[in-house]
This record gives C-alpha cells, structure tokens and sequence, in this order.
C-alpha cells in the first residue's frame, strides 16, 4: 500500500515538475503530533485505498478535481464520486454510521419517509 501511494506522489511530482522539494525535510517526531491527528491517520488508513488516494490528494495536497482525474487516468465524475464515498466511510469509522443512513432516520423521524 505505503509503494502505490509512493509512486502516486512520484506522478504528482512529474505532473508538476515546477514544485521544488527541499533537500532536507526534518521528520516529526510521535510527541509532536496530536492524539487528533494520529487518531486520524489511523483511521484514513482504514479507508479503501482508491477512496484515500483521492481524499489525500483533494483535502491533504489541494488539488483539483479536474487535476486527480488527469493524474489517476479516471473520469471527474469517479473521482467526485470516491471523494463523497470516501466522506461517508470516514463518517461510518468515526460516528459508526453513514451520512446517508444518517440522513434517512432524520428524514423518516420527520414524517417524510413511509
């Protein structure tokens, strides 16, 4: 999984050749991050990875939709939809249940669904 996402960001690299990396970036330590984020780190990890790949790339690196759908070779719409897909499967992890669901009991608590 660690090498799919380490040749995505390789292609990212020669899509964009104007990003200069530095030389030296000095790695955090455990003690430096917060339990938020290692939390998170751990949960994205459980994401599908065609959905994480999108989700960093769209929230972590900023890209543009139409900028994934060129560097993954896939249509804008997929990656849209693997973006929404990917929203709900971290809402399930953290909350337990989907937006969708979510959505559902309100809306039937409201009258509106037989």
């Amino acid at each position: 999984m660690t090498r799919i996402l380490i040749n995505e960001c390789n292609k990212i690299l020669r899509h964009y050749r104007h990003i200069k990396m530095p030389e030296f970036m000095p790695e955090q330590s455990i003690g430096d991050s917060s339990m938020a984020e290692i939390e998170f780190k751990q949960m994205l990890e459980l994401v599908d990875e065609k959905y994480r790949v999108v989700l960093i790339l769209y929230y972590v690196y900023g890209f543009k939709l139409q900028d994934i759908s060129e560097l993954l070779d896939i249509n804008e719409n997929t990656v849209k939809t693997r973006l929404v897909r990917a929203r709900n499967q971290l809402g399930e992890l953290y909350f337990g249940h989907s937006q969708n669901e979510k959505c559902h009991t309100a809306r039937k608590k409201e009258g509106m669904i037989l």
